[in-house]
């Protein structure tokens, strides 16, 4: 009796049970290529687009001299061949000892540029740092794609913008706008912009929001099922990040800090002096006498009387 009730029992659930893992299945590979492509777009960081114009690079430059801001600043760049013009936009006039401070090329690429093509955008911040000339190089590889990321490298939820003066909430140098703008987190001083630091999230809570979601899939009738998952891939797709989003203008954002410059070198050894003994044919007056030649005062000097067939001798012994 009990193989005759349960076989047909489990022939009736099997079809449910089967599309139930189908679409478990899909959730799970939904969710690992929205994963992979979060890791693809962070990996190609800087990435290009043909006959792109607009792109810019943002450099965070951080000042950790402990005595010594970062003053009379300019910005240069140096690339050829894929990359057309390349033009300073934001320029600090200075980066205060612990401080930072935000700085910007506009640059076009070449609509000549090959698919494939890769250079070398050099971008040179120049200053003094206590008296002393400094420079900041900051190397940025481009590679032409047919489709680059609209926001690369160290990147938040805003445009970065310069904030002189801005609240800097946790104290660590960087205003709480850039630190946004950055990706960081303005109330941790150990969260730097431009350190990679690992988010607080277990892999049983991603395993708990894979399960969660199949059991939303799963509950209910198939118009019912379609519409949850309608609901489901848009709303993965409007978490993705904008860095997935290709666009011709393509937003770089980097961090580099300002060297700490050698201390400066000592100065020169003062001249040692010869002693010597000197003799005169004549002294003008007692206050110009012989020994005032040799004695390594600049207020006093010889002076021998007006007249020709005058003398001075300088004996520097043995």
């Amino acid at each position: 009796m009990l193989s005759s009730f349960s076989a047909p029992l489990y022939a009736q659930c099997l079809p449910s049970v089967l599309r139930f893992v189908s679409r478990a299945r899909l959730l799970v590979l939904t969710v690992v290529l929205a994963l992979c492509g979060l890791f693809v777009a962070n990996a190609h960081a800087y990435d290009v687009e043909q006959g792109s114009i607009g792109n810019q690079v943002f450099i965070l430059l951080m000042n950790e001299n402990p005595s010594a801001s970062f003053e009379s600043i300019s910005l240069s760049s140096d690339a050829t061949g894929m990359v057309d013009t390349a033009v300073a936009s934001i320029v600090p006039s200075s980066v205060a000892i612990g401080g930072s401070a935000l700085a910007a090329i506009d640059f076009d690429i070449s609509q000549y540029a090959p698919v494939g093509a890769q250079e070398d955008l050099v971008i040179t911040a120049s200053g003094l740092a206590g008296g002393q000339p400094v420079d900041v190089v900051v190397t940025i590889p481009l590679t032409m794609v047919s489709s680059a990321a609209s926001a690369q490298g160290f990147f938040g939820a805003t445009v970065p913008s310069p904030d002189p003066g801005g609240v800097d909430t946790d104290g660590d140098g960087v205003s709480d706008a850039l630190e946004i703008s950055y990706g960081s987190n303005p109330n941790n001083a150990q969260w730097l912009p431009g350190l990679v630091v690992e988010e607080n999230v277990p892999l049983l809570g991603i395993m708990g929001a894979i399960v969660l979601a199949a059991l939303f899939l799963g509950a209910g009738s198939s118009a019912a099922r379609r519409h949850r998952m309608s609901v489901l891939a848009l709303a993965i797709v409007m978490l993705l990040p904008l860095n997935m989003l290709a666009g011709s203008a393509t937003l770089i954002q980097v961090v580099a800090s300002i060297p700490i410059p050698p201390p400066p070198p000592p100065p020169p050894p003062e001249p040692e002096l010869l002693s010597a003994t000197a003799t005169s044919s004549t002294n003008e007056t007692p206050a110009t006498l012989a020994s005032y030649a040799v004695d390594s005062n600049m207020a006093t000097r010889w002076s021998s009387q007006f007249s020709d067939a005058q003398w001075l001798t300088l004996d520097l012994g043995t």
